[in-house]
């Protein structure tokens, strides 16, 4: 979800639209660098930028993401802002007639998200009923099902199946070739 990319002097990170993310990037002395689209920090302020996107995003380098069905049993509103959970984009709108957007989730069923309120207080709604699958950090989920109880929405994982087993399977033949080319590396130098 977000990249990484460090300079001597700084750190540039991409990630997706959040709109709490500006102001407070903006507050640790970070730029916008429209032409990358990319937000630039300097590199002595690491700990507290990795701070904000943990609070924003919920990762960091290195996390592990997992693929959750959210089915709403409430409608969630955002106001004059998208439908965000757990730091993801869910639907935006951008303004009363506009009509939503599916952001950064995968919609499965169940009516689609719509804009309503006034024209000056508008609003994105996802309607009670929607499903959807969104990718969060794995160590997030715990955080995710209270949200569910306190918003509306019930949590399920969904199992990746195949992909997965694919995946984990390629996963362990590079740690074993590494592990054989230790051996190799060690017996090498017995003869």
């Amino acid at each position: 979800m977000i990249e990484i990319k460090r300079t001597e002097k700084s750190i540039e990170i991409k990630s997706p639209y959040n709109s709490t993310l500006p102001q407070r990037a903006r507050a640790l002395g970070g730029s916008w660098d429209a032409s990358k689209k990319v937000w630039v920090y300097d590199a002595a302020d690491e700990e507290l930028v990795r701070s904000l996107y943990m609070d924003v995003y919920g990762e960091w380098e290195g996390s592990q993401h997992i693929r959750v069905r959210i089915t709403t049993t409430e409608k969630l509103i955002g106001r004059c802002d998208s439908v965000y959970i757990c730091g993801v984009q869910v639907a935006r709108a951008y303004g009363r007639d506009s009509g939503a957007k599916v952001m950064d989730a995968k919609y499965i069923s169940g009516d689609l998200p719509t804009s309503g309120g006034s024209a000056k207080y508008w609003c994105t709604i996802v309607p009670a009923g929607a499903t959807f699958d969104i990718k969060i950090p794995q160590d997030r989920l715990a955080d995710l099902e209270r949200e569910g109880q306190d918003r509306g929405f019930a949590v399920q994982v969904v199992d990746e199946g195949q992909d997965r087993k694919l995946q984990n399977l390629r996963d362990e033949r590079e740690r074993l070739l590494a592990r054989i080319a230790e051996i190799d590396a060690i017996l090498g130098k017995e003869e």
